[in-house]
């Protein structure tokens, strides 16, 4: 609820940014500067809350599904060798391999809360929300155990990593796939543009030339872009980047838990998520 809270306050005006127009354009442009103000003092007065938000998320959820998947690990052991072996074998290699999983999983759990303790200062500081994707249940495994996402070529509106605050709109992206699922992660979208408010030969790109996009986006020290989806009715975040068709890793995305939809469960990443920063 908070993390809703924080995503419409921290920017009242949104819905007022759907379409451009001209009144919009010339609002921009000789009267940017009290949108400047206004985003300054809600930055201030929002502190509270994205601070409750980074210590619930950071610690709370982040903590809750590494401990659920360390103990799983620790307990019911299906990683490396393990998945392929039953019997006698695998009541052997569980026994004698209990201590160095034991000692494994307590570092990583000192060292998954330490990373929860750094991103609460993190996101306390800099605007960040909890935002879900969707995909297929490969893919998600994909990017939570090494930690890096694909730049997609779906690039209506950005070459980039595409996120939204409404589940419906990842549902509806992941129901494409054959095993569905949704994940959610925080996400530091930084610099954000709303594509209304850009020229109108890069609002002319939507739909046609992603990379335009975001070629003009990194050009103009941009790192995100929003926009108004008419047709669907609904908002969409791109973290655009130049590495179209290639893996990358970033602290601005955090894998908090992935859910799978056909199965109506949380799923287990056997081994553990990417670490965030170590």
């Amino acid at each position: 609820m908070l993390n809703s809270i924080q995503y419409h306050l921290q920017k009242p005006w949104r819905n007022a940014l759907k379409r451009p127009s001209k009144s919009l354009a010339f609002f921009n442009k000789y009267f940017g500067w009290i949108g400047v103000l206004c985003r300054f003092v809600l930055y201030l007065l929002l502190t509270p809350i994205r601070f409750v938000n980074a210590v619930f998320y950071n610690i709370f959820i982040y903590g809750l599904w590494s401990i659920r998947d360390n103990l799983l690990d620790v307990c019911v052991p299906k990683i490396g060798g393990m998945r392929h072996k039953s019997g006698i074998k695998y009541a052997f290699f569980w026994f004698f391999g209990f201590p160095f999983r034991l000692i494994k999983y307590i570092w990583m759990g000192m060292l998954q809360l330490i990373e929860g303790i750094i991103f609460v200062v993190v996101d306390t500081l800099i605007p960040t929300l909890s935002l879900y994707h969707g995909t297929n249940l490969e893919s998600s495994i994909s990017i939570s155990k090494p930690g890096k996402w694909l730049v997609g070529n779906g690039n209506y509106a950005g070459s980039g990593i595409y996120f939204t605050m409404d589940k419906r709109v990842a549902q509806h992206y992941a129901g494409r796939s054959s095993n569905p699922v949704l994940i959610k992660a925080r996400v530091t979208l930084g610099r954000v543009k709303n594509l209304s408010l850009a020229p109108k030969h890069v609002l002319d790109y939507v739909k046609y030339d992603g990379d335009k996009i975001t070629e003009w986006s990194i050009n103009n020290g941009y790192t995100s872009v929003e926009w108004w989806r008419k047709d669907e009715q609904w908002w969409e975040y791109c973290l655009v980047s130049k590495n179209r068709g290639n893996y990358v890793r970033t602290w601005r995305i955090r894998v908090l838990y992935i859910y799978n939809l056909r199965k109506k469960k949380y799923e287990r990443i056997w081994g553990g998520k990417k670490y965030w920063l170590f």
